[in-house]
């Protein structure tokens, strides 16, 4: 019996979708597998909203769910245990192209008759580097979803937008065989139920998936449309973690263990001196590891600060200088000198054998099931956001916590997964928005369901030194799959090349961000006047048409195109060439590049315009030369490491 979705086709065999001219993409078969049963679809009955696939278990059925743009499809049935689960067991992919969404090296178009597996989830980087892929990082989480297709032919793809209970999800598209498999999976943790896939249709591109992903994740209430925002969420940003490093491998006996790196009150000072050098306005200070006595102890570092006073007339001083001061935290790792490690090892998360689960670098991990974990967090939280009046936090290191399969949890029916985590940051932003309204989070990771919880996302670490390409796939799908929510664009690790890009960019869909102020730890250099005086005219650029809520992005990071509109549809930043930014407020252009270059600048009406300034650092303003072409301007500009500050043009 074959039955019909908008270009898919749907029988007992499965589902199958096709393109724009009529062939076929891809063949999804209905064989699912929960460990080790094996479940087909024999028999088709429509319904209101799709059809019901009949088993030959009669418990165990499949709900084919029609949607605006295809079907979803899930598995329902009674379920016990933890088991591996199958999803389109021996499907066939007959378009020749899949895109895969993992950032770095695996967010790229791959041939469909190669072999590829894709790990994703929360501890997906571990898993990850059991195959043979470029060492990668941001797997904090990243979205769950594909595409298949041709450009001549359409595309199609698979959107799985919920939390789940489950250890990873793997994509494996091997000579154009597909299997989807979920591994660890426990139904108990989702009120019984299997994985939720939705399987799009009529899709424009590769990319066109991610717009489907976030409409399955608005459709099931994950995205919240009044989420409360904070225009100084958008404030450029000061991370102090890169001065660290460099200070650290230059004086490496320093180093006491892998998150003491060189921190004091001189040096705090020191660089809040060095970025108000470069920009008076106000900053978002992030305060990075070494702040504190140990991982799960966060009071500050009595061997830097002789007491909390101490550290707190610091974060004082920072706060009179209009700087908002950041905090880093990580809710999990907890370090065998911290005080709780010996007075409460109940509170850590165990083996399946009972013993403390411990990570190589000897750290264990708090169990936040158990409620008294949650009370001292919460303890912890009001100390930082009331005692030493920290206006937020830098969230960290979610993405490394143990395989949920090897563990057992005080209360295990809290969570498990990126359900678990998921539920943890629920519970921090709940606990902190009630002691600090306005509280900032700046978090990894790139699901659509983190969206409400975050005031801000990290592109986060980058070890490929020279190249940005990877920050600006990451920032094309955060603000596609994460509306509302402002990026902080990360800048660590850096190359001097890499940051002479990167921050003409990214201050198109980010707020500017530094972690070096003094010297890069990348080939181990200091910052020169022409580096410092790039960093000054992108920070001061910005500054004139900073980043608001409401505002609409577009990034193409396939054809660089970085464009932002404000509220009502202006033009208010568009990088050119990765090497200019250009600014528009309501009655000034303002423009800085990163080397000589002539600069057309789009613009409505160019009549509006009759007068262009050259601004340097030192306040000399200089009237230079523009032409028109159309609805161009064009401007001749020097490199603002020569010490031009920005054209100004009126």
């Amino acid at each position: 019996m074959k039955q019909s979705i908008r270009k898919m086709s749907v029988e007992e065999k499965g589902l199958e979708v096709f393109g724009e001219k009529g062939e076929i993409l891809a063949s999804f078969s209905f064989s699912f597998s929960i460990g080790a049963t094996a479940y087909q679809v024999v028999k088709l009955i429509e319904t209101e909203t799709g059809y019901l696939g009949i088993t030959e278990n009669p418990e165990v059925t499949v709900e084919i769910i029609r949607t605006d743009h295809g079907a979803s499809v899930e598995v329902v049935g009674t379920f016990a245990g933890t088991e591996d689960v199958h999803y389109f067991k021996s499907s066939r992919i007959h378009a020749p192209y899949g895109r895969a969404f993992v950032p770095d090296a695996d967010c790229r178009l791959f041939e469909t008759c190669n072999k590829e597996l894709f790990y994703l989830t929360n501890s997906g980087m571990i898993l990850q580097k059991q195959v043979e892929k470029q060492d990668l990082w941001l797997i904090a989480p990243p979205p769950h979803l594909i595409s298949f297709g041709e450009e001549n032919l359409g595309w199609c793809g698979l959107s799985i937008p919920e939390p789940l209970p489950v250890v990873s999800t793997h994509f494996s598209c091997q000579e154009n065989r597909f299997s989807l498999q979920f591994t660890a999976y426990s139904p108990a943790h989702a009120s019984g139920r299997m994985p939720r896939v939705f399987i799009e249709a009529g899709l424009e591109n590769s990319k066109d998936i991610l717009d489907r992903h976030v409409g399955n994740a608005k459709s099931l209430g994950l995205i919240s449309d009044q989420k409360p925002a904070y225009e100084w969420w958008h404030n450029p940003v000061y991370c102090t973690w890169g001065d660290q490093c460099y200070l650290q491998r230059k004086f490496p006996a320093e180093l006491e263990d892998e998150l003491t790196l060189p921190f004091d009150e001189e040096k705090m000072l020191r660089w809040a001196e060095g970025i108000r050098q470069i920009y008076d306005g106000d900053v978002n200070y992030i305060v990075d590891a070494g702040w504190f006595t140990a991982l799960g102890d966060y009071t500050p570092n009595s061997a830097k600060f002789p007491s909390v006073q101490a550290f707190k007339s610091v974060m004082d001083r920072l706060k009179n200088q209009n700087f908002r001061v950041i905090l880093w935290y990580t809710p999990f790792w907890v370090q065998s000198q911290a005080a709780i490690s010996t007075s409460h090892p109940e509170w850590m998360i165990r083996r399946l054998n009972g013993e403390i689960y411990k990570d190589d670098a000897d750290r264990s991990f708090l169990d936040f099931s158990h409620p008294d974990v949650r009370n001292y967090a919460e303890a912890q939280m009001r100390f930082m956001l009331t005692t030493l009046d920290a206006d937020g936090f830098k969230i960290d290191m979610n993405y490394v916590m143990p395989l949920m399969s090897d563990v057992v949890m005080h209360d295990p029916t809290w969570g498990y997964g990126n359900q678990l985590w998921l539920e943890v940051l629920k519970f921090f932003h709940e606990t902190a928005t009630a002691i600090k309204e306005d509280v900032f989070f700046t978090i990894s990771g790139i699901e659509s369901y983190l969206q409400p919880y975050a005031s801000s996302v990290r592109l986060n670490d980058l070890f490929d030194f020279d190249n940005a390409r990877p920050w600006y796939d990451r920032a094309e799908m955060v603000s596609r799959l994460m509306p509302n929510v402002p990026i902080d664009v990360d800048g660590w690790p850096a190359s001097l090349e890499k940051m002479r890009e990167y921050q003409f960019v990214s201050p198109v869909f980010g707020a500017p961000v530094t972690y070096y102020i003094e010297a890069v730890d990348i080939k181990m250099m200091k910052l020169s006047d022409r580096e410092l005086n790039r960093m000054a005219s992108v920070w001061q650029v910005y500054g004139k048409v900073p980043c608001s809520h409401g505002m609409t992005l577009t990034i193409d990071a396939d054809r660089d195109l970085f464009e932002r509109r404000d509220a009502e549809g202006r033009l208010s930043a568009v990088a050119l060439q990765k090497s200019a930014l250009v600014c528009f407020s309501d009655d000034a252009i303002y423009v800085t590049a990163n080397c000589d270059r002539a600069v057309g600048i789009p613009v409505v009406n160019p009549a509006v315009y009759e007068k262009a300034e050259k601004v340097y650092r030192d306040g000399r303003r200089e009237t230079v030369n523009f032409f028109t072409d159309g609805q161009t301007l064009l401007l001749n500009v020097e490199d603002s490491g020569s010490g031009v500050l920005y054209y100004e043009i009126v």
